[in-house]
């Protein structure tokens, strides 16, 4: 009986330590490593079904600035209410993850018709989310979005470069509007 729990104390124990390899500490969401393993079975699903697929480059806006005035529990608390709002954003099925520091990726099967689409949600929930919030800090994304197309052959590593090149000049774009 006793072998017998330990069996179970051990499988048990070697389940989570398969779910933290995989999980972001502090957000709960996929890491790096998690996505990349989920994302590349739902790209091949994707290419063999036919499906349209979005990959979304992530990357939050002030961080630093925030860390440097308000301190790191608010920048770790402005990193959880960005992965709670991109989770809440998105179907359970769809892979949201952080892949480290300020930055979240996600990857999405066919229901949005255009990247305009995508991103019109996500500024809306981000919008709702600023006037909802008592906070001393407002939340604020750069994104990149990138459609992949069955016919394509683009790798997930070339669907993510793309799409962070994309979001980087959405940051751009940004920054230039403020100034």
């Amino acid at each position: 009986m006793e072998l017998l729990q330990e069996v179970r104390n051990r499988k048990q124990a070697e389940i989570e330590g398969r779910q933290l390899s995989l999980t972001d500490e502090l957000t709960g969401l996929h890491n790096r490593r998690g996505f990349f393993l989920m994302a590349e079975q739902q790209l091949k699903i994707a290419h063999l079904t036919r499906v349209l697929c979005w990959v979304i480059f992530i990357d939050l806006d002030g961080l630093k600035q925030i860390n440097d005035t308000l301190g790191h529990d608010i920048g770790d608390a402005l990193i959880v209410d960005a992965a709670q709002l991109l989770k809440q954003s998105f179907r359970n099925s769809d892979i949201v993850a952080r892949l480290g520091g300020d930055e979240f990726v996600v990857f999405i099967s066919s229901y949005f018709k255009d990247a305009d689409s995508i991103q019109a949600c996500l500024q809306t929930n981000i919008a709702n989310f600023n006037q909802q919030q008592n906070r001393n800090y407002e939340l604020s994304m750069s994104m990149g979005i990138e459609r992949y197309s069955p016919g394509s052959n683009m790798s997930l590593e070339q669907l993510i470069a793309k799409s962070d090149e994309l979001m980087y000049a959405h940051k751009r774009l940004k920054q230039q509007s403020i100034a």
